[in-house]
């Protein structure tokens, strides 16, 4: 669905956030086309006995980012946009000595066939296990607006370490367009719990926090991740992960915020205490044009 159209004496600006037509205005020689998967879902948490160490699910990786100038030449007159939704959370496991779910992967956001942006099943946060950590999701994503680096988009490890429990935090991301991904859920170790991991902190150049990961759940669920900061779109962050106190309570993971954001994984449970906390479900992408006449 169209959301706003603005337009002036030498361009044109269309927004989707759902799905819906794009008719190119029939002056449009060049296009900035700016575009977003939707984030991936976190895993949910594991249940195992405590002296396993059960770990927390991963976080999922932010939706893939495009941006681009073409020629109008590229698009028929009227294009069909479909917008990527964002992946669900897996699901929480209630069975005594079982792993947790895999979220599921950001929907694929395109313009026609000519700009199709590739599903990642890697971008999904992996379910919690009885040993080991839980793999976060990743995205191999280049940097925009003059950056040269290329960073992984990732989401935080469910941790289950004999030393820490706490749900690993996201990376933060320098790429200013670049959703980041969701924080991992907290483990148990010997019954002691951990707090969630944050979602990842968008970054300027100079580092200054742009906007804030979710926070790790203390006690209680992951937050939500905070939503896009205007034009320019920034991609939500991610959710943090949730936490499990004691073995009594696990908690799910927070969604990622508007646009293409991650959620992050859910806390692990011990056999015959509590379900596993759900993993938080990934945000919607969006799709930014701008014709010039």
């Amino acid at each position: 669905m169209l959301t706003n159209n603005s337009i002036n004496s030498s361009s044109k600006i269309t927004l989707f956030t759902s799905s819906g037509t794009w008719k190119k205005d029939p002056r449009t020689k060049l296009c900035y086309i700016e575009a977003s998967n939707g984030g991936a879902g976190g895993g949910s948490g594991s249940i195992f006995v405590s002296g396993n160490s059960p770990s927390g699910g991963g976080g999922g990786a932010g939706g893939l980012y495009y941006s681009a100038m073409c020629d109008a030449s590229v698009f028929a007159s009227s294009e069909l946009v479909t917008i990527g939704a964002g992946g669900n959370g897996g699901a929480a496991v209630a069975t005594n000595d079982t792993s947790g779910n895999n979220g599921s992967a950001g929907g694929s956001t395109s313009i026609g066939t000519a700009l199709i942006l590739g599903q990642n099943n890697n971008s999904r946060g992996n379910g919690g296990t009885a040993a080991g950590n839980a793999s976060p999701g990743f995205q191999l994503s280049s940097c925009v607006a003059g950056q040269s680096f290329t960073s992984y988009n990732q989401g935080g490890f469910g941790n289950n370490s004999s030393i820490l429990a706490n749900g690993g935090a996201a990376s933060d991301n320098l790429c200013s367009n670049q959703a980041t991904g969701g924080g991992g859920g907290a483990g148990i170790v010997f019954s002691a719990s951990g707090n969630g991991g944050s979602g990842g902190n968008k970054l300027s150049q100079t580092n200054t926090v742009v906007l804030a990961g979710g926070a790790g759940g203390v006690n209680g669920p992951g937050g939500n991740g905070n939503n896009a900061l205007g034009l320019p779109f920034l991609g939500g962050t991610g959710g943090g992960g949730g936490q499990s106190y004691n073995g009594t309570q696990a908690y799910n993971g927070g969604n990622g915020g508007n646009y293409g954001g991650a959620g992050g994984g859910g806390g692990s449970s011990i056999n015959s205490s509590s379900v596993s906390g759900a993993g938080g479900n990934g945000a919607t992408g969006y799709v930014r044009i701008h014709e010039f006449f």
